[in-house]
């Protein structure tokens, strides 16, 4: 390939011939620029793996590689509308209105505890840091009794046990101390520390120091690693698997849009045979073009084109529609990748059916009650740390039945003699979640008269059958002819 001319030499100074070769030189300069970004681009798809068979002692990805991934996985949970809807999905599935945590009135659940996982802000806090981060870290202090949330990023080394390589002991914390008064007017430089931690993991007594740094004796981490194999360290972000798809779900969108609005630019078409045909015309149907009322330019929507006669110009918007729901496909991969339906993660009923909803509903239930259960093994662990070792968590019902559903099963069980009055009376209040106020059970006079009649009955209650049609021997309590063979 020829070399670009030299620098120096203005363009102006250049004959037809020079200017031409200059330009075909920068032509094949940007095709082999735009094939080395696309490189980088598949590259990506590479990011932080090993090669397959490789001779390596580890096949799981580093600590740098797990941050920078969880870089990108905070600004999709927080940027991308359809990565944050699927996370309020899985977040409602899992926490609901929030979990509680055993006797709140107990020492244990001090502060430190209700600002890092007691409250549902800090719940769901936690949720979506797991899935933008993929790890969680709580350190607990055992002599002060406290627990505090160490970021991701903070996180800066690793010890593992001699004949365990996924057995941690230590976690090293690289932080940013600050002291005095920080304001936008007045700003203290802060001192960097590193301090090793124990894990919770850790069944012998703690070193003093690691590398000639301080172990910190007493406080404990407990390591929560999502989405983690076996040999593994950390865990990766529920994100990460949706990231290259919401990319390009979000570029079928964007072309679709530049289509519309290009086959938008001729909304009307007018042909004409003479030259006064044309001016006539254009006259006729020409107006002044409107503004953005934002940014005052003109809008090249809605235009005119004047054609000569003998020529047609189709609207482009009847020949070739933007079908918008063609890219569903893409946003089903995103729905898999967060383990959601589709109809709940687009927000969007005419993207299923019922059919399909509820074939989908126990593979959804069933992943929502593993993290239930996963949290719920970590939270008992802080809990074991901080004195609690028997800590109750009553964790939201998945799938839960409609009321009506759920009120016409406690009225059949009453009828049937199952329930006493003042248990089908107290079972139909928590359905309706409505408070009993009454300090005293109520009296015979104050049930339902369908209580009070099943109570000065021996036998349950019956429902009357219903009437299978009119007959003329219904209304004597006779029995209709019937023959024998």
């Amino acid at each position: 390939m020829s070399e670009v001319l030299e620098p120096e030499r203005k363009l102006e100074d250049m004959d037809t011939d020079q200017l031409k070769e200059h330009i075909r030189v920068l032509v094949d300069q940007n095709e082999m620029l735009e094939e080395s970004i696309r490189d980088i681009s598949l590259a990506v798809d590479d990011f932080g793996w090993k090669p397959l068979g490789a001779a390596q002692p580890e096949q799981a990805m580093d600590l740098d590689t797990v941050k920078k991934i969880a870089e990108t996985c905070r600004a999709l949970v927080v940027v991308n509308p359809l990565v944050k809807r699927g996370i309020a999905v899985r977040t409602s599935y899992i926490w609901g209105g929030g979990v509680q945590l055993g006797d709140r009135s107990q020492s244990w659940y001090n502060r430190s505890v209700r600002r890092t996982m007691g409250t549902t802000l800090a719940q769901l806090e936690l949720e979506r840091s797991a899935a933008a981060d993929g790890n969680l870290f709580f350190l607990v202090d055992i002599r002060q009794g406290t627990v505090q949330r160490i970021p991701m990023w903070e996180i800066s080394g690793k010890a593992t046990s001699e004949d365990d390589a996924e057995k941690v002991t230590y976690y090293k914390r690289t932080s940013t101390r600050y002291s005095g008064e920080q304001s936008p007017s007045y700003y203290q430089p802060g001192e960097t520390q590193h301090v090793w931690y124990p894990s919770d993991e850790l069944d012998t007594p703690p070193a003093s120091q690691i590398n000639g740094v301080r172990v910190d004796r007493s406080k404990r981490v407990v390591h929560v690693a999502f989405n983690r194999q076996v040999g593994w360290t950390w865990g990766v972000p529920d994100t990460f698997a949706v990231v290259f798809w919401s990319k390009a779900y979000k570029e079928y969108l964007e072309n679709c849009a530049t289509l519309a609005r290009a086959y938008g630019q001729f909304a009307w078409k007018v042909i004409a045979s003479t030259k006064k045909g044309h001016q006539r015309a254009a006259s006729k149907v020409a107006q002044t073009p409107q503004r953005d009322p934002a940014t005052g330019k003109y809008l090249d929507i809605g235009g005119t084109a004047v054609l000569g006669g003998g020529q047609d110009l189709q609207p482009l918007q009847n020949i070739r529609p933007v079908d918008f729901g063609a890219g569903l496909p893409l946003a089903s991969l995103i729905a898999a990748g967060l383990e959601i339906p589709l109809p709940m993660l687009t927000s969007d009923p005419g993207s299923g059916n019922r059919a399909t909803a509820e074939t989908l509903d126990e593979p959804t239930r069933l992943a929502m009650e593993a993290r239930q259960q996963l949290m719920d093994d970590a939270l008992k662990s802080i809990a074991e740390l901080l004195g609690q070792p028997d800590l109750q968590i009553e964790w939201p019902p998945l799938g839960e039945e409609p009321v009506h559903r759920r009120v016409q099963a406690i009225d059949m069980a009453g009828r049937t003699g199952m329930l006493y009055p003042d248990e089908w009376r107290a079972q139909i209040l928590d359905a309706l979640d409505i408070e009993d106020g009454r300090t005293e059970p109520p009296g015979k006079d104050d049930l339902p008269l369908t209580v009070q009649n099943a109570q000065q009955s021996d036998e349950p209650a019956q429902v009357d059958p219903p009437s299978r049609g009119d007959h003329e021997l219904r209304d004597e309590g006779g029995q209709a002819h019937t023959e024998e063979v």
